[in-house]
């Protein structure tokens, strides 16, 4: 009973030592998943800064067409800012190319950044998960642990009773 009593305590420990591991992963866990929802958030900030100066690119391309345009029906300083108008187009066009890259980055970064937090919640759901049962565990240990002292306790006092019988029948 003593060495039972021994396993048990020395179970619930381990499981003491277990249940602390897994608090401690869940709230590493918890953390990781708040720093991701922030760079999510800044993520999809960028994404819609990037769409919105796409956009404004987009007019001021659509915009600078039409001046050249305009241009090419004047006369040779009309050609001259045609020329210019046409390197501005270009500028323009690059600038929005290069947007639309950010734009494109940000929405994979985006959805790579949900599949993290995905991840990140699954594995808290996990931890908690393994967290009750451990808790559930030990609760079980230490109902058993008092079970086997209460034991010992009685087979102690059966021991010690059958003593006093045999010294009081030896005298």
């Amino acid at each position: 009973a003593r060495e039972e009593s021994a396993t048990s305590q020395s179970r619930a420990t381990e499981l003491e030592a277990a249940l602390r591991a897994a608090r401690d992963l869940s709230e590493t866990s918890q953390s990781r998943a708040t720093e991701l929802e922030a760079e999510l958030e800044a993520a999809r900030a960028d994404r819609a800064a990037s769409h919105t100066r796409a956009s404004e690119l987009e007019s001021a391309l659509d915009a600078a067409r039409a001046a050249a345009d305009v241009a090419t029906r004047d006369s040779e300083d009309g050609t001259r800012r045609t020329t210019e108008l046409e390197t501005e187009v270009d500028v323009a066009r690059a600038a929005t190319a290069a947007a639309t890259s950010d734009r494109d980055a940000a929405t994979r970064r985006v959805t790579e950044l949900e599949t993290e937090v995905g991840a990140a919640k699954a594995a808290i759901a996990a931890a908690t998960s393994d967290l009750d049962a451990a808790t559930e565990r030990v609760a079980e240990l230490e109902q058993a642990l008092v079970a086997a002292r209460a034991a010992a306790t009685d087979r102690e006092a059966t021991v010690e009773t059958a003593q006093r019988a045999a010294e009081s029948d030896r005298a």
